[in-house]
């Protein structure tokens, strides 16, 4: 079972990942027409200290966008680059898969996650390119 963090006891490096994914969320973002900035993501840990993400709704969201939570994949002291990559992940199969929105993309391409040489990256898939930081994605767009 996963209990809420609380801001004051979040792991730095969790929090430094989830403000990343959060800030790249406003860009090269196609389909369905919403305001994400409602969203608050929620950070839990299990008895195994295992982290879990997710979101859910502060306000009223367009076209009835829904909360997700998902876990246990990353211990509470991964370096924040790996969570970054896992939380990005994630968050595009959430968009994807249940909103219908590809995030982010470059026309018909996911750009997709990666962690390259320690850092976490967003990489066009054709020919392995890396394109930006994750958190950074708003200088090239």
């Amino acid at each position: 079972m996963f209990a809420p963090i609380g801001a004051s006891d979040a792991p730095p490096g969790w929090v430094r990942a989830l403000e990343a994914v959060g800030r790249d969320l406003q860009f090269l973002r196609y389909g369905r027409d919403v305001d994400l900035s409602p969203l608050h993501w929620t950070l839990k840990i299990d008895e195994d200290y295992n982290v879990g993400i997710g979101w859910i709704a502060a306000g009223k969201i367009k076209g009835g966008f829904g909360a997700f939570e998902t876990g246990g994949a990353l211990p509470w002291d991964a370096p924040a680059a790996e969570a970054m990559v896992w939380i990005a992940d994630l968050t595009q199969t959430e968009l994807a898969g249940y909103q219908s929105i590809q995030w982010p993309s470059r026309g018909w391409q996911l750009l997709l996650p990666r962690l390259i040489d320690g850092v976490a990256m967003w990489v066009d898939p054709h020919g392995d390119v890396p394109v930006a930081a994750i958190g950074e994605l708003g200088a090239t767009a």
